[in-house]
């Protein structure tokens, strides 16, 4: 009986330092959402990047990998309308033609410009074709904060001195679509006198017979 008392308070001290571990990185949890959006063929397109870093801890920097699932879908154009926050310090490398890079780093006088901030982070340009394509976070995407006065490099988590510490984030992929565009009530309006006339000239037909 005592080795069944003493199994079982092990195993609860085990489950209860599990739970305590994984409730650990969601004490500061951010979130970083691509939208959906639906267009008509053949145009450009604009796609909001949200994010909400109101979550008791300050961001000074990220990195996002995004990747357009079907390149002939959709082509990255610009990354345009950047909130005032982080205009100054933002910027993009294309990797391919399905892969981009948007890196941002907290200026070294004003570490804590991004203190609260929710909203729309900028707006992802497209030239959009038809059909459908998601654009989706891909490889390590991390939302990063450092002490005030360290370095807000963010190096893709590995542990060097003075590299960013990640912040638990929730990344939510989005996607572009083509408009399902309804028939005119012009074509509706031809179609169903041609329906009258046809009516009209198979009763005429009948009588006649």
């Amino acid at each position: 009986m005592k080795k069944v008392f003493t199994s079982l308070l092990l195993l609860g001290f085990i489950i209860g330092s599990v739970t305590l571990l994984n409730a650990r990185p969601n004490e500061f949890k951010a979130a970083v959402t691509i939208a959906d959006e639906l267009s008509l063929p053949n145009r450009n397109v604009l796609v909001p990047v949200t994010a909400d870093f109101d979550m008791g801890e300050i961001v000074r920097s990220f990195e996002f990998r995004i990747n357009i699932e079907k390149s002939h879908v959709l082509q990255f154009v610009d990354m345009v309308d950047v909130d005032p926050v982080f205009v100054d310090a933002i910027s993009y490398d294309d990797i391919d033609d399905a892969d981009f890079l948007i890196t941002w780093e907290a200026p070294t006088g004003n570490l804590e410009v991004a203190e609260g901030f929710t909203g729309t982070l900028f707006y992802l340009e497209f030239s959009f074709t038809t059909g459908s394509s998601e654009i989706v976070f891909i490889g390590k995407n991390e939302v990063g904060v450092t002490e005030v006065g360290g370095a807000t490099t963010n190096n893709l988590g590995k542990d060097k001195e003075g590299v960013a510490d990640a912040i638990f984030t929730d990344f939510t992929d989005g996607s572009v679509s083509e408009i399902e565009v309804p028939v005119p009530l012009a074509n509706w309006s031809i179609f169903v006198g041609l329906l009258l006339m046809l009516g009209f000239v198979a009763a005429r037909a009948v009588r006649i017979l």
